[in-house]
């Protein structure tokens, strides 16, 4: 998966990074609600310190399509880039424990798109248009709470107080704007993600619409990798009118982590 992932973001021309490292500045952090500049104290994004552009990161855990289906291993890999902004994210599993299952979730040049095969030839799926175009975006946000929040600083978002635990935060790209509510702890750690932005395909309902719901990701808990902080299991939530619907459970591997790829660093592990 890592070698199909660094192959697409070679041919999106994603991997070249800015000319010059943007800092964090003064002023950036001063005008943060005061959640949301605890939220940055505890990611140790500070003045002066360059801005992450870039990271790339694995996954394993379990994934089901139902709340009636039943679980299936996964494992996943991604890159997130900020110049521009995308996502490139694969994941693989086994359908009934033998058929394999190959899924890529992307926000490229402003659109988003989600894709499964059956190993890699039959489609089973294949969304797009302005709902995924949303999803895919509020995704990218997500990840950029949960990893790089000094990605988001910036005049392309905007943050708001809602209490001494929590913040808003609004973001904009190609002329579509998400949202989010962000809950921290003491610490300042990110313990959820809420979001109205995404929207849910249903199986079970006739035609399979798509309807925007309430989407969240809780963290269980945190530990530091070589000094940065890193999610040890969370979990991905719809809340549906008949209860809240936990369709994945993830890990993420820490020794994936990596930040602000070079070309080198692509090739390295290509």
């Amino acid at each position: 998966m890592w070698k199909k992932l660094y192959d697409e973001i070679a041919s999106a021309h994603l991997f070249a990074g800015p000319a010059t490292m943007d800092r964090a500045t003064e002023a950036e952090l001063a005008a943060l609600p005061p959640a949301a500049r605890a939220f940055m104290r505890f990611f140790e994004v500070f003045p002066a310190r360059p801005k992450h552009w870039s990271f790339r990161v694995g996954w394993t855990g379990r994934f089901r399509t139902a709340p009636d289906r039943p679980w299936m291993p996964i494992a996943a890999v991604q890159y997130d880039s900020r110049y521009p902004v995308a996502r490139i994210f694969h994941m693989k599993t086994r359908m009934k424990g033998v058929f394999p299952v190959l899924a890529r979730d992307t926000y490229l040049h402003g659109r988003g798109r989600m894709v499964a095969t059956l190993a890699g030839v039959m489609k089973m799926a294949d969304g797009r248009g302005p709902e995924y175009d949303v999803g895919e975006l509020v995704t990218w946000l997500n990840d950029a709470i949960l990893f790089a929040p000094s990605m988001l600083l910036g005049p392309d978002t905007r943050w708001s107080h809602i209490d001494e635990r929590s913040f808003a935060i609004a973001f904009t790209d190609s002329g579509r704007t998400v949202s989010a509510r962000i809950r921290v702890d003491e610490r300042g750690a990110p313990v959820d993600f809420q979001t109205l932005d995404r929207y849910l395909n249903d199986p079970r309902e006739a035609g399979h619409p798509l309807r925007a719901c309430r989407w969240s990701t809780p963290i269980e808990s945190w530990q530091l990798r070589d000094g940065k902080p890193l999610p040890t299991r969370g979990s991905a939530i719809w809340h549906l009118a008949t209860g809240e619907f936990t369709y994945a459970v993830f890990e993420p591997v820490a020794e994936s982590l990596a930040f602000d790829g070079l070309p080198p660093w692509i090739v390295s592990h290509s």
